[in-house]
């Protein structure tokens, strides 16, 4: 069963996002057991709702709190493969970083692990008043689970940094400075988007950027299991629709006519039902 997952988690770096793919100009590689998922625009666009971007629904479970007397949030982990929070309290945690970073976190960093400290230690305290952090630290495997939260952090950094991306090339990019310099984003605090613009201006970013681009245009075929990442699509797939690792791999690579994505993934589908069925 372990090396069947261990394929999983091989295939899935083939998979190739719809959109970005990195921060435009790419986080470094994610440490082992840090598996990325790549949900940054869907095959299938979601439906907006207005609650997700306030994340109400967090909000909720933490002034009920699990005995009633309000508290934080604990969180769910894949422990078989990526030690990812998985299921609908890993997508509340992504939401609730991602907000923080984007009212709270300049952009101009070339990945999560170049912000510096003083950020990333505002935006743990922000995030243990609604995830209950003292479980996973006393937990038998907390430097696994541990790193698979700060894999969760490097990803949603990186999805914030290209919708500032998108932003600042839609408000006259390289091309007109500016411009873009004028634009003031909804939330986000001035002198950050400044900082950032400044990060996107630096040669590093942008020969990174370029080499990213090559390297998406070699991955293999989109990903289309929606918002959530693989591992955490499994896991729901599991826990609350009794459907195993092999059906979830087809259902997150074929259309709404069952139709694969590419044939490439066809073909792992069918070698990963033989190992997983047969030997």
């Amino acid at each position: 069963m372990f090396s069947v997952l261990l394929i999983f988690a091989y295939l899935m770096a083939d998979v190739a996002p719809w959109g970005h793919g990195g921060d435009g100009a790419g986080d470094p590689p994610l440490p082992p057991g840090g598996f990325r998922g790549t949900h940054e625009t869907d095959a299938v666009p979601p439906k907006r709702v207005r609650g997700k971007a306030k994340n109400e629904k967090l909000r909720r479970l933490v002034k009920a709190g699990g005995g009633g007397g309000g508290g934080p949030v604990s969180l769910t982990f894949d422990r078989q493969v990526t030690y990812t929070p998985v299921g609908k309290t890993r997508d509340m945690f992504s939401r609730e970083a991602g907000l923080y970073m984007w009212r709270s976190i300049p952009f101009d960093k070339i990945g999560w692990d170049n912000v510096e400290q003083h950020y990333k230690n505002a935006l743990m305290n922000h995030l243990r008043e609604n995830f209950n952090f003292d479980e996973v630290e006393r937990d038998i495997e907390a430097k696994n689970l541990t790193g698979g939260i700060r894999a969760v952090l490097m990803k949603r950094y990186s999805d914030r940094k290209y919708e500032a991306k998108k932003l600042f090339k839609s408000k006259g990019g390289y091309n007109d400075l500016e411009s873009a310099r004028a634009f003031h984003p909804k939330d986000m605090p001035y002198d950050n988007w400044l900082r950032t613009i400044e990060g996107f201006r630096e040669e590093k970013y942008i020969k990174r950027s370029k080499a990213n681009t090559l390297v998406r245009e070699k991955q293999q075929f989109p990903y289309r299991g929606g918002t959530s990442s693989y591992g955490s699509t499994a896991y729901k797939n599991v826990m609350f629709y009794d459907m195993d690792w092999v059906p979830t791999y087809a259902k997150t690579h074929t259309d709404n006519q069952g139709n694969w994505v590419d044939p490439v993934a066809e073909q792992n589908y069918v070698s990963i039902s033989f190992k997983y069925y047969f030997l």
